[in-house]
């Protein structure tokens, strides 16, 4: 469920940076003032903030789960992974 919550925040803030790349070239021409550009920008700010937040939580359950487990390095060395036992 928490990487639900994490791939639809990352979509969103990458919907949001076109339409913040949109909302200044419009300022820029004239079309528009940017107040709009910068509300969104404060918009986007605290929601990478919660992304990092969401991240940092599920790195702290897999943490939790991997306790007492044991944890191999996988072959090229790139990343860990968690071995259980399936019961």
């Amino acid at each position: 469920m928490i990487t639900r919550i994490f791939q639809g925040l990352a979509w969103l803030i990458v919907g949001g940076l076109a339409l913040e790349v949109y909302l200044a070239g419009a300022a820029l021409f004239g079309a528009a003032t940017f107040q709009p550009h910068r509300a969104l920008g404060v918009g986007l700010a605290a929601a990478i903030l919660l992304l990092l937040l969401v991240a940092l939580a599920t790195v702290t359950v897999n943490i939790a789960r991997a306790v007492g487990q044991p944890v191999e390095a996988s072959r090229w060395g790139e990343a860990l992974r968690v071995t259980a036992e399936t019961t």
